[in-house]
């Protein structure tokens, strides 16, 4: 997935601004689709399969199962594994499954914020099936785990009137905003050798690349 504002269940993706400049924009590519200046062959794009293989299924599920069957497929004498999931789960639009919304708190009212509620419930479920897939394979206490973000919550979206289900308070700011509300994210590390505690220094997102070899040693 390449742009913002995916559908959901279509996996169309079209920004607000212009809805008219829309395409399905999921992908799989392997080894054989990249080309030695690292870009993806073009033919690569034309996957039609792919399009009616996932087409109304809910996009976490089909982060999930794949990072799970990736996990499952890794040769563990072979090296390390290094796998990055980018969940969309809650980027707009906000599209939940009637099942998640049903785990939502009765004490959370507002549909906006209740639906925005739900695309965290899937959220947990898909890193609990990668946990359990770690766990399954004996690999989850030598692994690394980091959960971050990219951006503070989206409050309101590109038009004042968009309320997109985000809070950041009692910080300053939305998505889009250079507020601390904009800028600054929960993340938690876990693994080996970390030890619980709580850091409040600040970290910005170029440290991780110096930080991943060193925790790997």
């Amino acid at each position: 997935m390449y742009g913002g504002f995916s559908d959901y269940f279509t996996h169309i993706s079209a920004e607000p601004e212009s809805p008219d400049n829309s395409a399905f924009d999921l992908h799989e590519h392997s080894k054989k689709d990249i080309q030695p200046d690292g870009t993806v062959k073009e033919t690569a794009y034309q996957n039609k399969e792919l399009i009616k293989d996932t087409w109304k299924q809910y996009s976490e599920k089909l982060f999930t199962d794949k990072a799970v069957e990736i996990i499952r497929d890794h040769d563990k004498e072979g090296g390390p594994l290094f796998l990055t999931v980018s969940y969309m789960n809650p980027h707009s639009p906000l599209q939940a499954l009637p099942e998640d919304m049903r785990r939502v708190p009765s004490n959370i009212t507002n549909n906006i914020r209740k639906t925005f509620s739900a695309l965290m419930v899937s959220l947990d479920m898909g890193v609990q099936q990668l946990t359990e897939a770690l766990k399954s394979r004996g690999m989850y206490e030598n692994t690394i785990f980091i959960f971050t973000g990219d951006n503070g919550g989206a409050v309101q979206g590109p038009t004042e009137s968009n309320s997109l289900g985000g809070t950041n308070w009692p910080l300053r700011g939305s998505k889009w905003t250079i507020w601390e509300g904009g800028v600054k994210v929960p993340a938690f590390i876990r693994g080996p050798g970390i030890t619980r505690s709580v850091s409040s220094e600040l970290f910005h997102i170029t440290d991780w690349v110096p930080t991943w070899p060193d925790l790997s040693g």
